[in-house]
Formats: C-alpha cells, sequence, structure tokens
C-alpha cells in the first residue's frame, strides 16, 4: 500500500468518524426566557442627568438665583418645584430615553440636585416624557457632598451609578463623565446647549 492509499484511507475515517459524531450531537437546549438575567439578554440599565441633559434648566436656575437674597446658595427647593414653569425638556434626549425603554432598557435620571421637593420634579418629568417617574424608585438626588479628608465638595453621583448597576451614563458635565467611570459605567457626553451657562 502506497502513502497515498494510506492518506485517503485516513481522511475517509477521519471525515466518517467526524460526521458520526455530529450525528450524534444534540443541538444545545436554550434556557427558558425566565431563567435568564437581563444581562443575558442585552437588557441595559442607562442613566441620565437631569440638568442640561434632560431638561433644558438655565431659566430656571437663573431665576432662583433672583428671586432669593442670599448670593451663591441656591434654594434647591424653589428649583425643584419652578422647572415645570422654566425648564424645558430636550426633545432630542427625550426620543432617547424612549428608545431605552422601547427596546426593554430601564432608565434611571440622576440630579446632583439636592431632593428637597423631589416628588415635584418628578411629576413634571413624569408629564413631559409620559410615563411614571417617582423620586427613590427611576429618579435619584445626589448632591455634592464634602471629602472628610480634603474638604473638596464633589459630587457622589458615581455611588448610585454603581449601586443602581447602570452600564451607559449620558450627561453634558465633567463630573457626569467621571461620575460615570467611577461608578462602572461608559460615559457618554451630552453637548450643552450653546445659551446654557
Amino acid at each position: 500500500m502506497n502513502n497515498n492509499h494510506l492518506r485517503i484511507r485516513i481522511l475517509i475515517l477521519t471525515t466518517f468518524l467526524l460526521f458520526a459524531s455530529c450525528a450524534q450531537t444534540q443541538p444545545p437546549v436554550p434556557e427558558p426566557a425566565s431563567e435568564l438575567s437581563a444581562s443575558d439578554l442585552g437588557i441595559l440599565r442607562v442613566g441620565f442627568d437631569i440638568d442640561d441633559t434632560i431638561l433644558y434648566s438655565e431659566d430656571n436656575f437663573l431665576q432662583a438665583a433672583e428671586n432669593h437674597d442670599e448670593p451663591g446658595n441656591l434654594d434647591y427647593d424653589w428649583i425643584n418645584t419652578h422647572d415645570s414653569v422654566y425648564s424645558t425638556l430636550i426633545p432630542e434626549m427625550a426620543e432617547l430615553v424612549h428608545f431605552f425603554r422601547a427596546q426593554g432598557h430601564t432608565v434611571y435620571f440622576i440630579t446632583a440636585r439636592p431632593g428637597n421637593s423631589g416628588e415635584v420634579l418628578a411629576r413634571f418629568l413624569s408629564q413631559q416624557l409620559g410615563f411614571p417617574i417617582v423620586a427613590g424608585g427611576n429618579l435619584f438626588f445626589s448632591p455634592k457632598e464634602n471629602d472628610p479628608e480634603t474638604g473638596i465638595r464633589h459630587t457622589v453621583k458615581h455611588r448610585l451609578i454603581r449601586d443602581l448597576g447602570i452600564r451607559v451614563f449620558y450627561g453634558d458635565s465633567d463630573t457626569d463623565i467621571v461620575a460615570a467611570l467611577a461608578g462602572g459605567a461608559t460615559p457618554v457626553r451630552v453637548v450643552r446647549d450653546p445659551k446654557s451657562l
């Protein structure tokens, strides 16, 4: 028997064994959808900043400064109760929020504002976006805190981003981008309106 015949026999035997093993292999049985986690299905938790990301709120902040005697000390109770008068929903961002929700993703809103009268802001956002927004449910407040070691005030959004498992975070400021990175999310920079402060 020459080498060519041996090679052909080995090739035929190998091919036969390959097909035989394929015929006996059962196709994988997919897991029932009820046993899959959201991450298995590609469901994201997406976060959005509020000011200059979801709402154009410069006029609200300017009015708050004009209506109060203490310069540099904003009354967030007043701000959170006057968005309906002075703030405007940014239509492109509203479309993005609706896109994520339509695809089955979970949407959260995180603002550096204190939560004074936060339920009023939640009600305004619910009216503007057309779905329930609840303070402490899908709307969170994360005012700046003083770092005990340095005394520097900084946002604590990163803690909420991490604790909520947010994978993508949209914001307009450097602090939003840093918070997203520190919280383990992919940051997406939203370009502010040129009229914004």
